[in-house]
């Protein structure tokens, strides 16, 4: 099944680079208030980054999966 993108009209695409935009922003944000609230002695500064680029990557395969992303597109 192909990508939802692939079938939209110019001004939906339009509206899609700009949710694309907002949520990036939006994760970003959220990931930089979780790191900056939890504990420092925990774990470090690399360690958080780390961890947000894991929970990053498992979110985008969910991500993935249910917009019907397949290998190729990746």
């Amino acid at each position: 099944m192909p990508r939802p993108s692939r079938s939209e009209d110019d001004l939906e695409l339009a509206a899609f680079e700009d949710l694309i935009d907002e949520l990036g922003q939006t994760i970003t944000q959220s990931a930089l208030s979780v790191l900056e609230k939890y504990p420092a002695k925990q774990v470090s500064r690399e360690l958080g980054s780390e961890a947000a680029m894991l929970a990053a990557l498992k979110f985008a395969a969910l991500a993935a999966y249910t917009g019907h992303v397949g290998l190729n597109d990746a």
